[in-house]
């Protein structure tokens, strides 16, 4: 199908569908930073936040990335609850 024809039909522009294009060809960029903070989640249990991930990962990574791999990939970290015992 001509593109100016389908670009019109969806209301998009053809520079806009080109790169989109273009994107669908590209590799994931972080996806070897995830495994290694995947891995040190799933070591963690699911405990560890960006801060202890950052500390126990075997090479060095910015705290941010750290971050943006976390949201993009959704790795929620669990939340310690307050023990009620113990304000008793």
């Amino acid at each position: 199908m001509d593109a100016k024809l389908l670009c019109s039909i969806v209301a998009v522009s053809r520079s806009g569908y080109y790169q989109w294009l273009k994107q669908l060809d590209k590799p994931e960029k972080d996806y070897k930073d995830y495994l290694l903070v995947k891995e040190m989640f799933d070591k963690g249990k699911a405990k560890w936040g960006f801060r202890t991930i950052q500390m126990n990962l075997s090479e060095k990574m910015n705290h941010k990335k750290i971050i943006r791999i976390m949201k993009k990939y959704n790795l929620i970290t669990k939340i310690r609850r307050r023990n009620p015992y113990k304000s008793i």
